[in-house]
């Protein structure tokens, strides 16, 4: 497949860079399909794989053949199960070898079993994929978890990968650590169609910008929001703006 048009390489002529991201890659089929869609036709240019999601071994071969995506480690601390054994992780998981349900429960979970699960999933992804991720971030933005993001940035340095930065306070730290991280991060506004879109675009500033979107929404709100990325005239606005896309593998 051939890169998508204006995502580039390490080239900084451009002082205007975003980042389109999308988050649940591997939730399902439907969402690997809307990422794949997103990508080839419209202005998507990276997505974080959840190892252990039911369609994770798909969306892997998506990832091996679509190589212009960028793909980060979504570490999944809530919902669904855990890679290692949950005898293994026991602060992690709840009565029946269950992650817990909503990213609060991690507060005083064990920052050695988190370190330990992120690790085995960077394992996953290693042996799913066939390379190294591009970057880290967490489902449900669970490192706003002060023993969570600990966590995150020992392994980011052990990998030495860039890990998103939801808040202010956040990109601070990761840089006060030299690890690379984002200027901005923003939501695709909802409801985000088209115009919504557009809007956001048009104020993108210098420096690099995360965008995230949420493919795994099945409403209508979530149908307006990737037609919208997948539009042609996204790119078309894109271009038009004078912003470079490129993914986290790029920075």
């Amino acid at each position: 497949m051939s890169p998508v048009p204006g995502v580039a390489s390490k080239d900084r002529t451009q002082t205007k860079r975003l980042i389109v991201n999308a988050d649940e890659l591997g939730s399902s089929p439907e969402v690997n399909r809307r990422v794949l869609v997103a990508h080839r036709d419209g202005i998507l240019t990276s997505a974080s794989l959840a190892v252990t999601a039911c369609a994770a071994p798909e969306a892997a071969t998506l990832a091996q053949e679509n190589v212009s995506l960028g793909v980060g480690l979504h570490v999944a601390l809530v919902g669904g199960s855990p890679v290692l054994p949950a005898s293994e992780v026991p602060s992690l998981v709840d009565d029946q070898g269950r992650l817990a349900a909503k990213p609060s429960a991690l507060a005083d979970a064990r920052p050695e079993e988190i370190l330990d699960e992120m690790r085995a999933q960077h394992r996953r992804f290693r042996q799913l994929v066939g390379r190294s991720p591009t970057h880290l971030d967490a489902r449900d933005d669970a490192h706003l978890q002060r023993p969570v993001f600990d966590a995150l940035l020992t392994l980011a340095w052990e990998l030495g990968l860039p890990v998103r930065g939801v808040t202010p306070a956040m990109r601070l730290r990761l840089r006060r650590e030299d690890l690379w991280t984002a200027d901005r991060f923003l939501d695709l506004p909802v409801p985000g169609g088209a115009d919504a879109l557009a809007g956001l675009l048009v104020g993108i500033e210098d420096g690099v910008t995360e965008l995230r979107c949420r493919p795994q929404r099945t409403d209508e709100t979530g149908d307006q929001e990737w037609n919208a990325l997948a539009d042609a005239k996204a790119r078309a606005t894109v271009a038009s703006l004078g912003i470079q896309l490129i993914h986290f593998g790029q920075v």
